[in-house]
């Protein structure tokens, strides 16, 4: 019999050790990365257990009756153990249904972790999510490569070589506020508006999670001109933002910047992640981002996110 506990701040210990174990959860998914901003969310995380024992989480909020998994992240959706089966993963979201039902919620939104953030597959969630008759709501396209077998293109490589030459580096820092600033500049200017974090925000995260967040400043003639900020996920690198400024774009700094990345964590990880290059829930490509980003040699994987009804 699965038993479904609501998340409080008393279970905290017990939910960050299963998630440091589980076989598809990231640091994203830890309690001081998620409770950061746990003011603009109301939770609803759920925990599920069996013989008095944790077999998934469910990192949740709740708005208007309406349960996403997770509003304030990228993916969610239902963290397993590893020994997890494929029938128990289906009793699961069972009881999950007939508890969000119960609770007289309207619809649930389910957010996927994509393949390669997984320590181990991990899609049983799937099948669940198919045998559920969930819908496909959102599909968005990021931009990813192997950087452990497949090496980016050549011209992107002799870019980065003579960004060498013109004295470009990256330094590893602790503090973001000047690429922010920089990335507040740029999207001033083009969209009038700012980052979603702030260097605040950042910072902070930096301090709970260094291994799993990093700073670089991008440095010409001895100036900041960009940066990149950098997360840690498993075995992925994922560009959060990557900024540089005028300058730094005359000297082919993007080039510099994503060649530097993939050649400095190609042994230690095995996926670099460059982000999505959709708008308007997936349904509108920004044909001029993501070529830029294939330019590299890198190919799609995709966010998905499902919905349900269930009342």
């Amino acid at each position: 019999m699965i038993e479904i506990i609501r998340y409080s701040n008393k279970f905290f210990s017990q939910w960050n050790d299963f998630v440091q174990k589980s076989k598809n959860a990231t640091f994203l998914l830890n309690r001081n990365y998620m409770d950061y901003h746990s003011d603009r969310f109301k939770d609803l995380s759920l925990i599920f257990k069996k013989q008095n024992k944790i077999i998934a989480l469910l990192p949740a909020s709740l708005n208007n009756n309406i349960v996403h998994s997770h509003g304030g992240l990228t993916y969610g959706g239902i963290l397993v153990s590893k020994k997890i089966s494929t029938a128990l993963m289906l009793q699961v979201f069972s009881k999950l249904l007939l508890y969000l039902k119960d609770i007289n919620v309207k619809k649930i939104v389910y957010k996927s972790i994509p393949h390669i953030y997984h320590k181990i597959p991990a899609e049983e969630e799937n099948y669940c999510l198919f045998i559920n008759n969930f819908s496909l709501l959102k599909r968005e396209i990021s931009s990813t490569i192997n950087i452990r077998t497949t090496n980016l293109r050549p011209q992107k490589l002799n870019g980065y070589r003579k960004a060498i030459k013109l004295g470009l580096k990256l330094i590893e820092t602790s503090s973001c506020n000047s690429i922010i600033n920089i990335i507040n500049q740029t999207l001033k200017k083009k969209y009038n508006t700012n980052a979603v974090h702030s260097a605040d925000e950042m910072n902070t995260l930096k301090k709970k999670f260094n291994e799993e967040i990093k700073f670089f400043n991008l440095i010409i003639d001895n100036k900041i001109e960009g940066g990149a900020i950098l997360f840690i996920a498993n075995n992925v690198v994922h560009a959060q933002y990557i900024s540089s400024s005028a300058k730094a774009k005359k000297k082919r700094a993007l080039d510099f910047i994503i060649c530097f990345i993939c050649e400095h964590y190609k042994n230690k990880l095995e996926w670099f992640d460059f982000g999505i290059s959709t708008e308007n829930n997936g349904k509108n490509l920004n044909f001029n981002l993501i070529k830029s980003k294939e330019e590299f040699g890198l190919s799609a994987i995709c966010y998905d996110t499902y919905e349900l009804n269930i009342t």
